[in-house]
């Protein structure tokens, strides 16, 4: 699969298996192009130095979307500038201990929910930040674990959000632990909706129909 912008003299963007050809001006080929080159920055705070085709084939669906929303809707807007510019807290230089049952957790009932693996390694990564940044005694590594994926499921769809009861009851961990953890580790990496250092592909495409 790959992407293709094409010269100015030209009025069509291909995509390879996705869009055989969209006829366009050159303006609004411009703004095409800009919103795809902001898409790519989101998947570089996940994956430094993340190549094109690793930004396709990761979010061609997404790309997909941005195409008809700008084409058809006549979007002016589609991907937030303020959440790629927002600066962002940085773990500490330097190895720190991260609760290995923690991140097992993770994977094990992320898949069990029907997550994918590349949610998991997100959520993952998620943890792996907030233990850079903040010093913690884990005590209950699965309310931790349960923490984490309710946050990851709020920041990329807020409508489809694990809720705390099902994480609780699978997770055989307390509501209230579950919420003051969550809080944390929101606060330690100031997180919102749609935060790029941890949306999905699903959380992309969520974004851009989201008209707030």
């Amino acid at each position: 699969m790959g992407m293709f912008f094409c010269d100015e003299e030209e009025s069509e963007l291909v995509m390879i298996n996705f869009i055989t050809s969209v006829e366009i001006s050159n303006n609004l080929r411009r703004r095409i192009k800009e919103e795809i080159f902001r898409q790519k920055a989101m998947l570089e705070l996940q994956q430094p130095g993340a190549a094109w085709e690793d930004f396709v084939g990761r979010h061609a669906n997404a790309v997909r979307h941005t195409i008809d929303l700008l084409a058809t809707w006549a979007r002016v807007n589609v991907t937030s500038y303020t959440q790629v510019e927002r600066s962002f807290p940085q773990p500490a230089a330097g190895d720190k201990t991260v609760n290995v049952i923690v991140m097992e957790l993770i994977e094990v009932f992320m898949l069990k929910f029907g997550y994918s693996q590349h949610d998991t390694i997100l959520a993952k990564k998620m943890w792996q930040d907030f233990s850079g940044i903040e010093t913690i005694n884990v005590r209950k590594p699965a309310a931790w674990a349960a923490a984490i994926i309710q946050a990851y499921s709020q920041l990329n769809n807020g409508e489809s959000e694990m809720s705390a009861e099902t994480l609780a009851e699978e997770m055989a961990v307390g509501k209230s632990s579950i919420s003051a953890n969550k809080t944390k580790i929101y606060q330690v990496l100031k997180l919102e909706k749609y935060d790029p250092r941890y949306l999905s592909e699903e959380g992309i495409v969520s974004l851009l129909y989201d008209l707030q």
